[in-house]
């Protein structure tokens, strides 16, 4: 049932995170006006925060025995909120500042 529930969570997360990468660079050239090379540090907003949370992650993965699941569920379900305010920023708000907060944040939801 554990391996079961891991394949659910990364099949889950590796769906969010591939229509993200996919939409991302349409979005902000269309939405925000960026060049290709304010398209690459989105990208590495979003790598940042991920290496970021990565090594958090990994340091207190032992400590959270009988939590691992409900954790990486709650994340995942970050993971897909971040992912739509990502996508809502410019409607609401152009401030880059905005949009790479929530970029950072989508990054350590993955």
């Amino acid at each position: 049932p554990r391996l079961a529930c891991a394949v659910i969570l990364i099949v889950m997360a590796a769906i969010v995170k591939g229509s993200v990468e996919e939409m991302l660079p349409f979005h902000a050239d269309h939405r925000w006006g960026f060049d290709p090379m304010k398209i690459g540090r989105l990208f590495s907003i979003i790598a940042t925060g991920y290496i970021v949370s990565a090594v958090a992650c990994g340091k207190v993965w032992t400590y959270m025995e009988g939590f691992q699941v409900a954790f990486s569920a709650f994340w995942l379900m970050v993971l897909g909120c971040m992912a739509w305010l990502v996508f809502m920023t410019s409607t609401y708000s152009k401030h880059e500042n905005v949009l790479w907060a929530g970029l950072l944040t989508y990054g350590v939801c993955l």
